[in-house]
């Protein structure tokens, strides 16, 4: 069993530059204001023991772990922190979390060889405290709340029993991801049941310009699924909304230089959908209902 108060822990990796922005993996020092742990084990490549309590806050940035308590175990397949509980900035994670490698040189190429299992509930993620370790993130503004598993590594995974709440948006279902961290080149297969979609709550995902298309379709209910690339895939599925009811199975590339001649073709029902509010023009006009094939280009009058 150990005690530790009025610490400060500090890591000076002198064969790696220093990160300019957010916290600098490479060169930091942790204040300890308090931590208790006890089951303290080493036995060949394996340490291990259960942290109750860890308080602790980043010099450089001021980032401030309130509270962080788990079964830790280290050894040169993995890295193990089982019943986890953080209370970092305004986040809140838990409960498992799991990364697997082949030997700890693999850590050094984190996105590419990294397997990773997490087990989450209850967890809340606040962008301005992820922005410290994943510059960029902080325009999407609102809280993120997440449950479900994610397998895999960060540039193929895969994430079952899903719950995603963003604001009004509401995701549920499982996600699988091939490609990241550059989104534009990430496939994506996206299946959703039992969904709501407000665009204003993913208004960082699009440029102006798309987003002023989508904002007149409001809040939606949906069941389907997105497969394919951000400017390039099909989107298959019910949704329903303020306008009227959609049925879709459209493949859809987006026009990046001027998204409303955009291309589109398949198979797309609509009924009673409001064309003339979406369009913004009640007199040309009206209400619509079709069923057939289309193909074409833009999205404007």
């Amino acid at each position: 069993e150990a005690f530790i108060n009025q610490s400060q822990f500090s890591y000076i990796n002198q064969d790696r530059d220093t990160v300019p922005k957010g916290f600098d993996y490479n060169h930091f020092s942790l204040s300890v204001d308090e931590g208790q742990l006890n089951s303290f084990v080493i036995l060949g490549d394996t340490t291990e023991f259960n942290l109750r309590t860890l308080i602790a806050q980043d010099l450089k940035t001021k980032f401030k772990v309130n509270q962080l308590s788990t079964f830790f175990r280290h050894c040169q397949t993995s890295m193990e922190f089982i019943g986890l509980e953080v209370q970092a900035g305004e986040s809140v994670i838990s409960d498992t979390i799991i990364f697997r490698f082949n030997g700890n040189r693999e850590l050094n190429d984190f996105v590419n060889r990294v397997r990773i299992h997490a087990n989450l509930t209850k967890t809340t993620i606040y962008p301005k405290d992820l922005e410290f370790f994943a510059p960029g993130v902080a325009r999407i503004v609102q809280p993120i709340r997440l449950e479900g598993v994610y397998n895999g590594r960060v540039n193929k995974f895969k994430y079952t029993d899903m719950k995603i709440d963003v604001g009004n948006t509401h995701l549920m279902g499982s996600i699988d991801m091939d490609g990241l961290p550059n989104i534009n080149e990430t496939f994506m297969i996206i299946d959703l049941k039992n969904s709501d979609v407000d665009p204003n709550d993913l208004a960082f995902l699009f440029n102006e310009n798309t987003l002023k298309r989508l904002l007149p379709m409001g809040r939606m209910e949906l069941d389907g699924q997105f497969l394919g690339y951000p400017n390039d895939f099909v989107a298959n599925g019910k949704f329903s909304g303020i306008l009227g009811d959609i049925k879709s199975d459209i493949n859809f590339k987006v026009n990046e230089k001027d998204f409303d001649r955009s291309m589109y073709s398949g198979h797309l029902s609509l009924s009673n959908f409001d064309l003339g509010r979406y369009l913004n023009d009640t007199v040309l006009f009206q209400m619509v209902s079709m069923d057939g094939q289309v193909i074409g280009s833009g999205l404007t009058k």
